[in-house]
């Protein structure tokens, strides 16, 4: 992750030198879009909190091994796709349902 940052920073910065007036109109664009989602996100993150915390991780182990193994994987694959759910996937979701 620490290469990541470090790559965005050096682009940024390379932006910035190209042409500096773009760079910052960019960076406006950006943080007014990120002001704009911001609530809808943190909504989400709660409520994925949330749920997290309603269902302790011995009921979920209990409700996945107990019958069919074809009911467990699939109950499993869709409770896993619903919380792990990238960001970019689920403030989407979220939107709609709000």
């Amino acid at each position: 992750m620490t290469i990541l940052y470090i790559a965005t920073g050096l682009l940024l910065f390379l932006s910035f030198v190209a042409d500096r007036r773009k760079t910052v109109k960019g960076l406006r664009i950006a943080l007014r879009r990120f002001l704009k989602i911001g609530p809808t996100f943190a909504i989400m993150l709660i409520l994925v909190s949330i749920t997290l915390f309603v269902f302790p991780e011995e009921l979920i182990f209990r409700f996945l091994s107990s019958g069919s193994i074809w009911l467990a994987t699939g109950t499993g694959a869709l409770i896993g796709s619903i919380t792990l759910m990238p960001g970019f996937i689920a403030y989407p979701l979220c939107a709609v349902l709000r």
